[in-house]
C-alpha cells in the first residue's frame, strides 16, 4: 500500500489547496487540539534530544470550519484521557471530526473508554507514543481501532533516548508494524531535498521500507512548501512512487544509510 501524506493544519490557504479540490493530495486533515502536557514535553525535548515538540493552537470553530470545506476526512487529535474527556470528544463530534486521535496512549482501557463515548459516532485511532503502549500493542491491536500512529518525540522523552530516529535502528517499528494490522503511521513527510537532521527520500524510505501507511505533514512542510503546497505535495508523491519501485539491493544501501546518519555507523 502507498504511503500517504496527511496534512497537520487548519490554514484556509493550504487545506484548500490540498483538500477542498476533486482530486485532494492529502489522505485527511488533523486538527490539535492536544495541550495537557505539551509544554512541559517541548521543553524537556529542548534541553534532552535538542529539538521541540509543535504545540497546536487549534479551536472548535477551526474544526468546524474545516469540516465545512474539506472531500477528505477530518481527524481530532483530543487530549489525553482525564475528567474532561467526555466532553472534549463531544465538542469534536459536534465539530464533525469524522475521527478522533488519542495521544499518550498507556493502557487499552483508556482506549476502550473513547470509544465507548464516541458510540460508533466517529473513529478512534491512537498515537503509540509511550512505552508501555508499545509493550500492550498486541492488546491495543485487538480493539475496533482505525489507525496508530507512532510518536517519535515523546517515545524517545519516555526512553530517554538522544534521538528520535532510534526506533527506525533498534527494532521496535517492525514489531509495532507486525503486530498493529491495523492503518499505521509514523514520523513526518517534507519535500525532497529538504528534511533534516535526516533527509527527506532516507526518511521516507525508512517508511517505504518498514511497510508504514501514513505520515504526518506539519510544520517542515509548511516551511519547506510555503510557495507552493500543491506542487510540494506532488513531489512528495513522485518520490514515494521512486522509493516503492526501488530493488532489494537500492533499499538495503538507502537502508544503512538511514542508519549510518543514526547511529555513527
Amino acid at each position: 500500500m502507498t504511503l500517504r501524506p496527511v496534512l497537520f493544519s487548519t490554514d484556509p490557504r493550504l487545506v484548500g489547496e490540498l483538500a477542498a479540490v476533486e482530486t485532494p493530495l492529502v489522505a485527511a486533515v488533523v486538527c490539535d487540539w492536544e495541550r495537557q502536557g505539551k509544554k512541559q514535553r517541548q521543553a524537556r525535548a529542548a534541553t534532552t534530544i535538542g529539538t521541540d515538540t509543535q504545540i497546536g493552537t487549534d479551536t472548535e470553530e477551526d474544526l468546524r470550519r474545516v469540516t465545512r470545506s474539506s472531500l477528505v476526512p477530518v481527524w481530532c487529535r483530543i487530549n489525553a484521557v482525564g475528567d474532561h474527556t467526555p466532553k472534549e470528544v463531544e465538542l469534536a463530534l459536534e465539530g464533525g471530526a469524522d475521527e478522533l486521535l488519542l495521544p499518550m496512549v498507556r493502557t487499552p482501557e483508556e482506549v476502550e473508554h473513547i470509544i465507548g463515548i464516541a458510540d460508533g459516532r466517529a473513529e478512534v485511532g491512537i498515537l503509540i507514543e509511550t512505552e508501555a503502549a508499545v509493550s500492550a500493542v498486541e492488546e491495543l491491536a485487538s480493539l475496533p481501532l482505525s489507525r496508530g500512529y507512532v510518536g517519535l518525540m515523546d517515545l524517545a522523552l519516555g526512553r530517554g533516548a538522544d534521538s528520535i530516529f532510534t526506533p527506525f535502528v533498534d527494532g521496535t517499528l517492525e514489531r509495532v508494524r507486525a503486530r498493529f494490522p491495523h492503518q499505521l503511521g509514523v514520523a513526518g513527510l517534507t519535500v525532497p531535498g529538504r528534511g533534516r537532521p535526516i533527509p527527506a527520500w532516507l526518511l521516507c524510505g525508512e517508511m517505504v521500507r518498514l511497510g508504514y501507511d501514513f505520515s504526518f505533514m506539519r510544520r517542515s512542510f509548511t516551511e519547506d512548501a510555503i510557495d507552493d503546497p500543491a506542487g510540494a505535495v506532488i513531489r512528495i508523491a513522485t518520490m514515494i512512487a521512486e522509493l516503492e519501485l526501488r530493488t532489494g539491493g537500492e533499499e538495503e544501501r538507502d537502508s544503512t544509510a538511514f542508519r549510518r546518519l543514526v547511529v555513527g555507523r
